[in-house]
């Protein structure tokens, strides 16, 4: 048992040391749509967590990575471009609020097709490793670039390339659903109910956060045993507060 752990130990540190010099380009893409709005407050505080987060480990190991934020609703807007993560501001309410439909193919297809456009080249030469991960709390309903069939040949083609990593988050089955059928990785598609977004989006903070760092080799969606113990962290912080 000591020399597997051992072992793990040291294929986790070379899987660091291979990726200290490879660029991870990272592509956030929030839901922003009306249905969104009595949430606005968690999911800024979590998004801008997470960003905390990725500079701190920034710090720890120098990896370079370079952060795209977005949002939609009817429209897809890029709130930060290609930014250092080290240099990455935190979002502000002025800049993420609800409003709108939901887009969501649009969104995915948008975010993967310039990530393509900016990184493709240094993925295929292994000197990059592309992310994109969409957020989302409902169904697609007002999307005009990008069809169901669309993005199901985009999913076709960029999860069987080495070094691409495409996840979606959603508080809605159906949204899983219909990206299942249209051919997405199920483990990189993680529900949560509607009253469970500040969980979603702590767990995939932690999900990035890994990947990053190269403790997972994949991106790996499944943190709930985290998260609960981040729950309990936190109740208590609060329990002392009162």
């Amino acid at each position: 048992m000591c020399q597997l752990f051992i072992k793990t130990i040291c294929e986790m540190e070379q899987d660091v040391n291979l990726k200290k010099d490879v660029l991870l380009d990272y592509t956030f893409v929030v839901d922003a749509s009306g249905s969104m709005s009595t949430e606005v407050p968690e999911i800024l505080e979590e998004l801008n967590g997470q960003l905390k987060e990725l500079k701190l480990k920034y710090l720890e190991t120098k990896r370079p990575c370079r952060v795209t934020i977005a949002k939609f609703d009817t429209r897809y807007e890029v709130l930060r471009d290609q930014i250092p993560v080290e240099d990455v501001e935190l979002i502000s309410e002025e800049e993420y609020f609800a409003r709108g439909m939901t887009a969501l193919y649009d969104a995915m297809g948008l975010a993967i097709n310039r990530a393509d456009a900016r990184v493709d080249f240094q993925v295929k030469r292994g000197t990059a490793e592309a992310l994109v991960v969409v957020f989302t709390d409902g169904r697609e309903n007002s999307s005009v670039e990008f069809s169901g069939s669309d993005i199901e040949n985009l999913l076709k083609d960029y999860q069987e390339r080495d070094g691409w990593e495409i996840a979606l988050i959603g508080t809605d089955l159906d949204v899983i659903r219909d990206f299942g059928k249209r051919k997405m990785q199920r483990d990189k598609m993680r529900h949560y109910e509607q009253n469970e977004k500040r969980e979603a989006m702590y767990s995939l903070g932690l999900s990035v956060s890994e990947y990053y760092t190269a403790k997972d080799r994949s991106l790996n969606l499944n943190k709930k045993e985290q998260w609960l113990r981040e729950k309990r962290r936190r109740e208590e912080r609060d329990r002392l507060k009162k």
